[in-house]
């Protein structure tokens, strides 16, 4: 009864009632913090802003290649570049110029030249070699290429001699490119054609000489004042002028400078030297009242008792008398010519044509030049224009240079006291 009536009385208590133990023990990790286990689920972080709104991230982790760099293959698809202007406005893209076929093989002959002092204080001679100076178009054919050869003689000083290797070509440039009116109806590359042409350049060309100061500035007024006005009253050059076409020679020649051509192994002289021996300069001078003189021994004859030549560049005090006209001679290109030599007095006060056609023969059909040259050479260092022909046995440059060079040492070997300048212009094609 009394056990019944406990167990009705308890069951009748209100659930708020109940109360619990007054201290629940603690339950103990199994793990300690730091060798817990991670739980097997992360919670799911959400993220602060929507997808669509989420900011971009300040830096994209590169993605980690399969391949190493060299192993790498090319991606399937290029992007495409987008252009810088519009097709409309786009600059035209240049083409290539390709060569085209000339009537000889060889557009660019080889060739050497070579200049020493000899025994003169002072160099007073000039070289100058331009190859592809222009193209000139042919009628009925295709463009021609001009190469110009040059070498000029100073006297007193070599003031106009180098001022026209500076401007010579581009004179004769000049004319090529815009011919004068007073050439049209003449046939283009005609004999006629050429005088005109080398005619108003040679001239063009003293005028240049004639209004330019010494100091270089062009006019006569620039102020400066020479302590030697009759020095530079006589400064001049001569010049003989050689341009080279695909089927022509034009030389060109003011004064004693002198052009040989070698045929078939016989010297051809292009060039006759202007000094007062020539009867027809001899009359022209005097018949204009100057005065033709003579050494007492005969030897040397001059103009005004000062220059033994007749014509040049310049040479102010004496212009009524030298005048600067070319003779200019056009041949006609043979499948027989060997070379040309175009030389300053030097060469041919002391090599004769014969002698000096053979040797340039005999140094462009040799492969091993008869002596030996390098940079310091105190006769002077040879040069080469065109494709270089190497040698085994002489740093020459070419076979054009040997012949150059044995030329001037020829002639400082048998007495000349000059200065030389020599071009040897190597015109067969089969030395390649």
């Amino acid at each position: 009864m009394s056990q019944h009536s406990a167990s009705e009385a308890s069951s009748q208590c209100p659930q708020g009632t109940s109360s619990s133990p007054p201290h629940q023990p603690r339950a103990l990790p199994l793990f300690p913090v730091e060798a817990r286990p991670p739980p097997l689920h992360q919670p799911l972080q959400l993220p602060l802003f929507p997808v669509e709104a989420r900011p971009p991230p300040l830096h994209q982790p590169r993605p980690l290649s399969l391949f190493p760099v060299e192993a790498r293959p090319p991606p399937l698809h290029q992007p495409r570049l987008l252009p810088l202007f519009p097709v409309a406005a786009r600059p035209p893209r240049p083409q290539p110029v390709m060569p085209r076929r000339q009537t000889w093989t060889r557009t660019d002959p080889f060739c050497g030249s070579m200049s020493v002092i000899g025994m003169k204080q002072t160099m007073e001679d000039a070289v100058n070699i331009v190859p592809n100076l222009c193209l000139l178009r042919m009628q009925f054919s295709e463009e021609c290429s001009m190469h110009f050869y040059a070498v000029f003689d100073g006297h007193v000083t070599n003031l106009v001699s180098g001022f026209c290797r500076a401007h010579m070509h581009e004179m004769l440039r000049k004319e090529l490119l815009t011919p004068p009116p007073e050439i049209h109806g003449i046939p283009l590359m005609s004999d006629e054609w050429w005088r005109i042409i080398m005619m108003r350049s040679f001239r063009n060309m003293d005028q240049l000489v004639l209004t330019t100061c010494p100091c270089g500035v062009f006019g006569n007024n620039c102020g400066t004042h020479s302590t030697d006005p009759v020095h530079l009253e006589l400064v001049g050059s001569t010049a003989a002028v050689v341009v080279l076409s695909n089927n022509q020679i034009i030389v060109a020649n003011c004064g004693d400078s002198g052009v040989l051509l070698s045929h078939d192994g016989n010297p051809i002289p292009l060039t006759i030297a202007h000094k007062p021996d020539r009867q027809d300069e001899r009359a022209r001078i005097e018949a204009l009242g100057g005065r033709i003189t003579s050494t007492a021994e005969g030897g040397r004859t001059t103009v005004e008792h000062l220059f033994a030549k007749t014509r040049a560049i310049g040479t102010k005090s004496l212009k009524r008398y030298l005048i600067p006209d070319p003779e200019v001679v056009i041949r006609t290109r043979d499948a027989k010519d060997e070379f040309l030599i175009i030389a300053t007095d030097g060469l041919w006060k002391a090599v004769p044509p014969s002698m000096a056609c053979n040797v340039a023969r005999a140094c462009l059909g040799d492969s091993h030049p008869p002596f030996y040259a390098n940079e310091n050479d105190p006769y002077g260092k040879p040069h080469s224009f065109g494709t270089t022909v190497p040698s085994t046995s002489s740093m020459y440059p070419s076979p054009s240079a040997t012949a150059a060079a044995t030329l001037t040492r020829l002639a400082t070997a048998r007495g000349c006291e000059d200065n030389i300048s020599v071009i040897v212009v190597d015109l067969m094609n089969s030395r390649q």
